[in-house]
């Protein structure tokens, strides 16, 4: 199993939609989440009635009993001139890591295989590496779109070609860099950091900005120095950065998360994109 991107024009043609997908072998067919088709039938996209096919996630179990027919999908990163059509299963809620997952029937229509002996896709004649987990960020969707389809494909109809990317065309692209800017450090301002603890009463915040106060250097804003002993990291020779998504609260667990005190969480990013040809 490996993350991708699907991509599919709105009915006219105007729009392209881009989410992330799960390509996975052990789905029998292909199921998107409620957003997702929401997101489709806004696009123009007609809701059919469907048999009632039962599902078992790691989720649990759902139902689904609608689907949307899909006449032009493409997975860019893969190849970025197949298109294919595909009858998309709508769930009843959004519990799913992806938006989108391609299961193995659809994988038996493209002859796409899932080799997790040398972590690649064998579509045909194409062999395509693994995204590293957690390439698929939101920007490095839209970039790859812009770099990729947007500005090459643009006044080109979408063929069944055979040719598509090279591998190291995908995940080393000319895609440009986050530029870094320059940290500005500014002093904390206690009393309005007190002022948002709403969780403290009015008796306890004096106490505890006598207490902060005591270590002004600790919120002075600027870059410490380490005074102990050195330290030094060793890397394995040819070592490279390597980019890990952060952990994932369970979908269980998540309302128990958003009682906890101090601990502030964000929000998940949508994992939908937008963009207009």
């Amino acid at each position: 199993m490996s993350g991708s991107i699907f991509l599919v024009p709105t009915s006219s043609r105007t729009q392209i939609l881009v989410v992330k997908c799960l390509i996975n072998p052990y789905c029998t067919g292909v199921v998107a989440s409620q957003d997702f088709g929401k997101l489709l039938i806004d696009s123009g996209y007609d809701l059919l009635e469907d048999t009632v096919t039962t599902w078992n996630s790691s989720n649990g179990v759902f139902e689904t009993s609608k689907k949307i027919t899909l006449s032009l999908g493409m997975l860019p990163s893969l190849c970025k001139k197949r298109a294919f059509s595909m009858d998309i299963n709508i769930m009843p809620n959004n519990n799913c890591s992806f938006p989108l997952v391609i299961g193995r029937s659809i994988m038996q229509n493209l002859k796409l295989d899932v080799n997790v002996l040398k972590n690649t896709f064998d579509w045909q004649d194409l062999t395509v590496p693994f995204a590293p987990r957690g390439h698929w960020t939101d920007s490095r969707i839209e970039q790859f779109c812009q770099v990729h389809f947007l500005q090459k494909e643009k006044a080109k109809k979408v063929t069944q070609d055979s040719s598509g990317l090279n591998s190291e065309d995908i995940y080393n692209t000319n895609i440009a860099k986050p530029v870094l800017k320059k940290v500005v450090y500014e002093p904390a301002d206690l009393n309005k950091i007190l002022a948002g603890l709403n969780y403290l009463t009015a008796d306890k915040k004096p106490l505890l900005l006598n207490t902060l106060s005591k270590y002004p250097n600790v919120f002075e804003g600027e870059r410490g120095d380490w005074k102990g002993e050195e330290v030094s990291i060793r890397l394995e020779p040819g070592s490279k950065p390597y980019y890990v998504q952060g952990y994932l609260i369970p979908i269980s667990q998540r309302e128990a998360t958003k009682k906890m005190p101090i601990i502030h969480l964000a929000k998940r990013r949508s994992e939908m994109t937008i963009m207009k040809l």
